[in-house]
């Protein structure tokens, strides 16, 4: 009993910091391209295929002027880039938060995982509602 539940701790906290580590290489991507010299080597897929500007046309451009503190261009790129942003700092502090509060036993690991998904679930919603209902439209 106390492996299997170790295991699923061990599982838990590797999730954890595995999505705090693909967070923080989506904030050094904007840090490292730079949307002055729109050298980002990952294009729009959408665009590339049928020609039409998509719902998340300009994010890359946008989460590069955030990180270097342009919100007002950051807006024009994309008036969903800053509350994307948002969602993805939040995330990363959860994600360092229920990778040490699950080490602590204050409460069972089936208490914290439920509590970390009804939270980041709520939240992903909340934040990704516009591209929600952008993908009925197709």
């Amino acid at each position: 009993m106390i492996n299997v539940l170790s295991d699923k701790l061990k599982s838990y906290r590797i999730i954890n910091i595995s999505l705090a580590g693909v967070i923080l290489c989506i904030f050094l991507y904007s840090g490292i391209f730079s949307y002055k010299s729109n050298n980002f080597p990952i294009h729009s897929f959408h665009e590339n295929v049928t020609g039409k500007t998509s719902i998340s046309s300009g994010l890359s451009r946008s989460f590069s002027a955030i990180v270097r503190l342009d919100f007002k261009l950051a807006r024009s790129f994309n008036n969903n880039g800053i509350p994307l942003f948002v969602f993805f700092v939040i995330q990363f502090f959860l994600r360092c938060f229920f990778y040490f509060f699950s080490t602590k036993g204050f409460y069972e690991l089936n208490q914290i995982v439920t509590i970390d998904v009804i939270i980041s679930v709520s939240l992903f919603i909340f934040y990704f509602r516009p591209f929600i209902i952008d993908s009925f439209r197709f």
